[in-house]
């Protein structure tokens, strides 16, 4: 990938096959393929920063030197600890919601002691409930 994408040599290989090579040699092997691994680990291409997730959905390049189809991954934004706005705005577009700003700051808060709670990033269908709920108590409060 390096040739590829930092000298712009042609290089005649099915770089989609990387990460399934990767699986292959590991089981093979009998040891696992490190997650952090760049190219073909399974957080290569998951963002969670607030900042990092605003940049790649801006501009992608800024954090990924290649598109992730390029070696069979596909990029992930999860929404855990260290989510911001972006990342709240985009996994609630991802159920057709257009965020009240108002409503984000109460939801980063909940959102930050319940995955500290549940030790792992919250699933898409948790996002959207957090925001329904702090959206009708924020209405709520707002009507009085």
């Amino acid at each position: 990938m390096a040739l590829r994408h930092l000298l712009g040599f042609r290089v005649d290989l099915d770089t989609t096959s990387f990460r399934a090579l990767a699986d292959l040699v590991s089981r093979a092997a009998g040891r696992p393929v490190s997650a952090g691994k760049a190219i073909v680990g399974e957080s290569a291409f998951i963002h969670e920063s607030g900042i990092h997730v605003d940049g790649v959905l801006k501009a992608p390049r800024i954090y990924e030197p290649f598109d992730p189809a390029e070696v069979g991954a596909r990029r992930r934004l999860v929404v855990g600890k260290h989510a911001g706005r972006a990342s709240l705005r985009y996994a609630l577009r991802e159920h057709g919601i257009d965020a009240d700003e108002g409503v984000l700051g109460p939801v980063l808060e909940g959102l930050r002691s319940h995955v500290s709670m549940l030790k792992r990033p919250l699933r898409s269908s948790e996002v959207r409930d957090l925001y329904e709920l702090a959206a009708a108590s924020w209405a709520a409060g707002a009507s009085t």
